[in-house]
């Protein structure tokens, strides 16, 4: 059976799905869907925090960053821990998918970055600090998160979380006479 160019590129747009191309004895074909495909998806890392003050003086910051997106590695954060809470130190756990880089804290400024944060890979946070006896109010932190030049977020609203907790209240002991 033989065809001539017009039945064969009619053949090949058919059966490829897209506009086909006869060039020589190669056909060619463009989709929506192979654009799809070779497209990087954008990254996007999103955190949730908790603030918890246990014992008497003891502050817990447990951040949780994820990525719902293709790759955010290099993804960094920082929590500047507003007085009165004195940070004390930071570590990071992995619990899959990602890797955690240096974790710092210099002052009350608490940062770092992840290595490597994969599609549904998340990284746990926790931030340590002390806060002095007798101190009241409500006490927010909040942490941010910055991807590497030229990473697409589609979502950057959620690359900021914020904690408000309220500082138990503190009894003083006295003796009566």
């Amino acid at each position: 059976m033989s065809m001539n160019t017009t039945e064969l590129n009619a053949r090949s747009r058919s059966s490829l799905g897209g506009i086909g191309l006869l060039l020589g004895c190669s056909v060619f074909a463009w989709s929506p869907m192979a654009q799809a495909q070779l497209a990087p998806a954008p990254s996007d890392p999103e955190c949730t925090e908790t603030v918890s003050v246990t014992g008497t003086d003891t502050v817990t910051i447990t951040v949780t960053i994820a990525d719902s997106g293709s790759k955010a590695d290099g993804t960094s954060f920082d929590s500047p821990v507003p007085a009165p809470v004195t940070v004390t130190g930071v570590t990071c756990a992995v619990v899959a998918g990602a890797a955690c880089g240096t974790m710092n804290f210099t002052a009350n400024d608490a940062n770092g970055t992840l290595t490597t944060l994969n599609h549904s890979g998340s990284a746990t946070i926790t931030i340590t600090g002390t806060i002095p006896h007798g101190e009241l109010g409500p006490y927010s932190n909040t942490t941010t998160l910055a991807v590497p030049v030229g990473t697409t977020v589609p979502v950057p609203w959620n690359n900021t979380c914020t904690q408000t907790t309220t500082l138990p209240v503190k009894l003083q002991s006295f003796d009566v006479s």
